[in-house]
């Protein structure tokens, strides 16, 4: 989960990094949530 501000962006890009390099086959959906508290996707 992630909210749609940029920085957000960066932590995402990380956890997706972690699991490219951790090996695994880790499922992993991003769910991003507005300032407003609605899902957005």
């Amino acid at each position: 989960m992630r909210m749609e501000v940029p920085c957000c962006g960066g932590i995402e890009a990380a956890v997706k990094n972690a699991f490219l390099n951790s090996g695994k086959l880790i499922p992993l959906q991003v769910v991003t949530v507005s300032a407003d508290g609605r899902i957005l996707d």
